[in-house]
């Protein structure tokens, strides 16, 4: 117990004289007299190129983005094609057995006889298949697989 008591009082001690010196570690000033001591290794700055900022920024920002708005001569009328119509062909006759069919086409006033795989002269159609009752053509003009059916006049 001693041991403690001893240590106590000591701590004690240093406690109060610590709290007797601290305001004055803080707040001390210099004496009137004296000036402060000047640093060996400090030195004065002096600029090497005049006018020189050394805070200032060396790199620009990009200019801020502006939306283009549209000139009228910008904006172009679509100008609608025109409607391409398929040929005007009528099948007027279909003969033929059910390995072989011949199918008799009208266009233009032109009478063809053909079968299946036949192509026009100038290419402007083509029979795929000849049917009963209707022609199974490929039309060039409108570039499309049309049908045909059988008219009866």
């Amino acid at each position: 117990m001693k041991k403690a008591a001893i240590f106590s009082i000591s701590f004690l001690i240093l406690f109060i004289s610590l709290l007797i010196t601290a305001p004055f570690a803080f707040c001390e000033t210099a004496p009137t007299g004296e000036t402060a001591a000047v640093d060996q290794d400090a030195r004065e700055y002096s600029e090497k190129v005049k006018d020189k900022d050394p805070f200032r920024a060396l790199i620009t920002p990009p200019p801020s983005v502006v939306a283009h708005e549209p000139i009228k001569d910008d904006i172009k009328v679509k100008h609608l094609e025109p409607v391409i119509k398929p040929l005007p062909i009528k099948v007027t006759f279909i003969v033929g057995s059910s390995h072989r069919k011949f199918a008799t086409l009208c266009l233009d006033n032109k009478v063809y006889q053909m079968t299946n795989g036949d192509k026009e002269k100038s290419d402007l159609f083509q029979v795929i298949e000849v049917l009963d009752n209707e022609v199974k053509i490929f039309d060039a003009r409108v570039q499309k697989e049309r049908t045909i059916k059988l008219t009866v006049e």
